[in-house]
């Protein structure tokens, strides 16, 4: 019951400070239907929205296509003003959602009025498509996270032992640098989570420079960090391949990490820091069991550790 009391004064405090207040017109083939497109027009014209396309193609068809519209933003409370033939006019009271959690938590502990029900549904929205949001930029990580620049080439050791030699360097993709600053400042706010990147722009000639971010949503923030470690964690493979496409040499290489973390840190708590100048060289010796002459083309890049246990 105490819950209960808690989430009623929070409502009251925010619709009384911070909200915006806009007419709109909704359109559906019900009223509920109308009522949730006039939510939606309203939180657009008042905050605005990230739309992402996630697309992916393989061998020249679609596999994968889903456009995602987030805003951080939700309904306060609303009032019909006219209603009829699947269309309704309504003034609506937006506000960023900085409460959502609290809101969620009392849902199913008492009988939701309408506008707090309004609420409740723009806050379930905002937390799932920011998610997908998130899941939708990282589905590219570790892939195209990195840039990765190697040089592959045979060596003999003094007792006729043969190599592959593969000196490489490893240093983030500054085009997901950029998306991912783009992503967590839809969700800055001022939350005691902490994300923090450090980037310079390889094309320019400035010293670089230094995002913060402040999440709210503490989930969110472990969801964004557990996109880094376990079965996420970047390693280097190198495949070499005969004449006929066939597999030879499938190997992974797990970078050694300094200590703090190279490339990111996700080890202190409520805290997720990018290193994005950070640069990682190496030189990788693999012995081979096979003759050399068998190699027809070898090639290095960056994969996600799961896709080493395949």
């Amino acid at each position: 019951m105490k819950r209960t009391a808690f989430a009623a004064i929070a409502l009251t405090a925010n619709i009384a400070v911070g909200a915006t207040s806009i007419t709109v017109d909704g359109y559906g083939a019900d009223r509920e239907s109308a009522k949730r497109d006039a939510f939606r027009t309203a939180i657009e014209n008042v905050c605005g929205t990230t739309v992402l396309s996630d697309r992916e193609h393989f061998n020249s068809r679609t596999t994968h296509n889903k456009v995602i519209t987030y805003s951080a933003c939700r309904v306060d409370n609303y009032t019909i003003l006219e209603e009829g033939d699947g269309k309704i006019t309504m003034r609506v009271n937006v506000t960023r959602n900085n409460i959502s959690q609290r809101l969620l938590a009392s849902e199913n502990k008492f009988r939701t009025p309408p506008n707090i029900k309004s609420q409740l549904n723009t806050s379930k929205e905002e937390n799932n498509t920011g998610d997908e949001l998130i899941d939708s930029v990282f589905r590219d990580y570790p892939y195209r996270a990195y840039n990765v620049k190697s040089d592959p080439h045979i060596v003999k050791d003094p007792y006729r032992n043969t190599y592959l030699e593969v000196p490489f360097t490893i240093t983030w993709n500054y085009n997901f640098i950029k998306s991912m600053i783009d992503t967590f400042a839809t969700f800055d706010n001022k939350g005691p989570g902490v994300i923090k990147i450090s980037a310079k722009n390889p094309d320019a000639f400035l010293i670089g420079h230094s995002d913060t971010f402040h999440i709210d949503d503490l989930y969110r923030l472990s969801h964004i960090k557990s996109k880094f470690v376990l079965q996420n964690e970047m390693r280097l493979r190198i495949k070499a391949r005969d004449n006929t496409g066939r597999t030879v040499l499938n190997i992974c290489y797990s970078p050694e990490y300094r200590a703090g973390g190279i490339f990111f840190s996700v080890g202190v708590r409520n805290n997720l820091t990018i290193f994005g100048n950070d640069r990682y060289t190496d030189t990788l010796r693999i012995k081979l069991t096979f003759p050399a002459d068998v190699i027809y083309d070898t090639y290095v890049d960056v994969v996600p550790d799961r896709d080493c246990k395949l």
